[in-house]
């Protein structure tokens, strides 16, 4: 019988001829006398499955017997004998083997919808007729684990069946059937089996491995080339969702999908006891990579893949658009390296609610290209990523955003822990990333062979900012190793430093976008370097406390901006980046940070005892820090911007625009650093009666008139009114 069968899509004709040519579409364009003909041989099918029922009702009906023994008695062995069923079974097909009765098949009833077959691996040794177009499995190999409704297909032929033996099969009568796209699809419809445990003999998470364990990769391999291979449009490219269960899955390497993948797990929420567990071991290459297109593997498919001058073939999405939801990844552990990432996003996508643990690269890496240029390789522009983990990735950067075509993505509520490195590095090439995160114990690695970003050398401690130059020697160049003062030779914390230790940089987080500027909103961190470049972010508000004897250092670029306990809510200055930049690009450079226990050039805040608010001016020469309540205010304190109108009109005739201004100001000598001596300067219109004051401060006449005085300077310390003494200056012509 010949497997010809005729599809009409939309405005497409696919005629596919004996299973060979399942992808090869006909224009609309198709002439009447094709479409005539496709039809006749459609018609003919039809005629060759009615002689067909008609060949299987005689064969049965003239070798039936009313019972098994009846059968074996007018039978030899190896001959053949049917016996009545019941209900939707019409009849059973025995074999006489050495007068035994062996059930070979059974027929199912001609009333009879949906037709169950038992398990999958043993639905090639049933016999159904044409009367039958859905079958129902009770398990892929075992009962009960990977039921699935199946539909006739007459494109389904040998050959099909070979290159798609998880998701197809033949009967003995020759009849093919394949897995229907519309039901709930779970990964144990296509062979996988979650018979991972969760926790090892001690109680710890992940579990240990066991010596035998399914491998789930060719079963998620099916999952997503079976669907691809049925798509009607090269345009539609949408995955149905793949369900894991509360287990555990293993996979041998990592998982290179070439169109959409759509996975949800179940319950994984960040915590350790996550409900569906991905596992791969030490060193696999990686969890899952997110392609923009196929990659040439040798079993190129080319619907569903980008094309282009590289690859060929037709347009559309490859992964683009891929969902990942509930899932713990875990990786094997093994030597660190920059390959095996837990998620390698080269194309858009979203995960959510999902963990990335003991990757030996980044959990999550957003690169476009292995080298190349990012449109021809890849694009994860607008790329979402909520409520995520990171724990004990030992790559470069645990969360690692990178190059061109990695931009505008976001990172809702993330969370990284016991990062080896970099806990989130953004180096998007256009930025506009937006990052929402919490930075926990990053940079305490357990080995300084394996990267540790802290060391000793000459009595000193350090800790290293810039990972690119790391074999420089500590104290050779501040802005690559922080010297973070005296430390005892013993202290285990702090191990010697070596020229042959490939160090990493222990920081927080490390934005550096080239052009446009990346945001960081309601950052939080605790015992860790915290090491920003902010000529390529903005940060919105964010703690950043230690709890141990170990100060946090904060930068700006290559400089130290502060040290200490951070509370940061401010902007900078726009600046343009490059040097006159074709496109325009502005990035945030000079900001004019809010920090607590700050450094030079920073205004920081506090509330004194009395609850008024104060400013500390950290001058650049000097570090010196001004907590005297006489030089605070209750409002606020600096307005630094040159924005919209305010209320107030600062004597003129309507609003003006922001600009600085204070109650009072003081000022040091310029030329004396090391005096601790600030003179107080003022608006007023005298020195204010019982006010201490200080010798050389000044109040300039807020009310100045013809021949006047221009203000009010103290020659002798001491109370106004009293023991001081105020002497104007500065006539006014009349």
């Amino acid at each position: 019988m010949a497997d010809t069968i005729v599809r009409i899509v939309e405005n497409e004709t696919k005629v596919i001829v004996g299973g060979a040519s399942l992808l090869a579409p006909y224009t609309a364009s198709a002439s009447a006398s094709a479409i005539a003909a496709a039809a006749s041989a459609a018609e003919a099918e039809l005629d060759a499955d009615r002689a067909e029922i008609a060949a299987d009702a005689a064969a049965l009906n003239a070798d039936m017997y009313p019972t098994t023994a009846a059968g074996l008695a007018a039978t030899t062995n190896g001959q053949y004998f049917t016996v009545p069923g019941a209900g939707s079974v019409y009849a059973t097909l025995y074999r006489n083997d050495a007068g035994a009765a062996t059930i070979v098949a059974d027929y199912p009833a001609a009333a009879s919808a949906i037709y169950s077959i038992g398990l999958f691996t043993q639905a090639w040794t049933k016999a159904l007729p044409a009367s039958v177009t859905t079958v129902r499995t009770t398990g892929y190999s075992a009962e009960g684990i990977g039921a699935a409704h199946y539909i006739y297909d007459p494109a389904v032929t040998a050959a099909y069946v070979t290159a798609n033996p998880r998701v197809a099969f033949r009967t003995v009568n020759g009849r093919g059937f394949r897995l229907a796209i519309e039901q709930r699809w779970t990964i144990e419809m296509f062979g996988g089996r979650g018979d991972l445990v969760l926790l090892n003999s001690d109680g710890n998470f992940p579990g240990d491995l066991p010596p035998t364990k399914t491998d789930n990769k060719p079963a998620f391999d099916a999952y997503w080339r079976y669907y691809q291979f049925h798509m009607e449009s090269a345009y539609r490219n949408a995955a149905p969702v793949l369900h894991f269960g509360m287990a555990g899955y293993y996979f041998s390497a990592k998982l290179e999908p070439y169109t959409m993948i759509n996975l949800q797990g179940s319950g994984a929420d960040g915590s350790a006891a996550a409900g569906t567990l991905f596992r791969w071991p030490a060193n696999s290459g990686g969890g899952i990579v997110i392609n923009l297109h196929d990659s040439g593997d040798g079993g190129k498919i080319v619907w569903g893949s980008r094309g282009g001058s590289a690859e060929g073939g037709s347009p559309g999405g490859g992964a683009v658009g891929s969902i990942i939801r509930d899932i713990y990844f875990v990786g094997g552990g093994g030597a660190r390296d920059d390959v095996s990432h837990g998620i390698w996003a080269r194309a858009t996508c979203r995960v959510i609610d999902c963990v990335f643990d003991s990757f030996e690269g980044a959990g999550l890496k957003v690169n476009g290209t292995y080298g190349g240029s990012g449109a021809e390789y890849g694009g994860p522009n607008q790329s979402y990523f909520v409520r995520c983990t990171f724990r004990n990735n030992k790559g470069l950067a645990s969360c690692w955003v990178r190059e061109a075509d990695a931009n505008a993505c976001t990172f809702d509520s993330i969370r990284i822990k016991d990062a080896w490195g970099i806990g989130i590095l953004e180096e998007s090439k256009f930025g506009n990333v937006w990052i929402n995160p919490q930075l926990d114990g990053s940079g305490d690695v357990r080995s300084a062979a394996e990267g540790r970003g802290r060391v000793q050398y000459g009595g000193r401690a350090y800790k290293l900012v810039k990972s690119r130059d790391k074999g420089t020697i500590p104290s050779s160049d501040p802005n690559v190793w922080v010297d973070y003062g005296p430390v005892s030779a013993s202290d285990p914390y702090w191990p010697a430093w070596s020229a042959a230790t490939d160090y990493t940089s222990g920081a927080g987080m490390l934005i550096e976008g080239s052009l446009n500027t990346s945001a960081v909103f309601g950052g939080y961190s605790e015992n860790l370097l915290v090491n920003t470049v902010f000529s390529g972010a903005i940060m919105f508000g964010g703690t950043f406390t230690p709890y141990n004897h170990q100060n946090n250092h904060f930068f700006h670029g290559n400089s130290e901006m502060g040290k200490g306990v951070f509370n940061t809510n401010a902007l900078g200055v726009l600046r343009n980046w490059p040097s006159g930049s074709p496109f325009g690009a502005y990035s945030y450079a000079g900001l004019g940070m809010i920090f607590g226990g700050g450094h030079p050039n920073i205004f920081t805040h506090y509330d004194d005892v009395d609850g008024k608010r104060l400013c500390y001016f950290r001058n650049p020469q000097g570090d010196y820090v001004y907590q005297d309540a006489e030089y605070g205010s209750s409002g606020n304190l600096i307005r630094y911007t040159t924005g919209k109108n305010t209320a107030v009109n600062f004597g003129r005739a309507s609003p003006q625009p922001w600009v600085n201004f204070f109650g009072k100001f003081a000022m040091l000598n310029p030329d004396n650093p090391s005096d601790t001596s600030p003179k107080i300067i003022g608006y007023a219109s005298a020195f204010t009666n019982g006010a201490q004051v200080a010798k050389g401060e000044i109040r300039f006449n807020t009310n100045p008139t013809p021949g006047g005085k221009v203000g009010w300077v103290c020659t002798t310390a001491g109370i106004v009114g009293s023991t001081a003494v105020i002497k104007a200056f500065g006539s006014i012509d009349p």
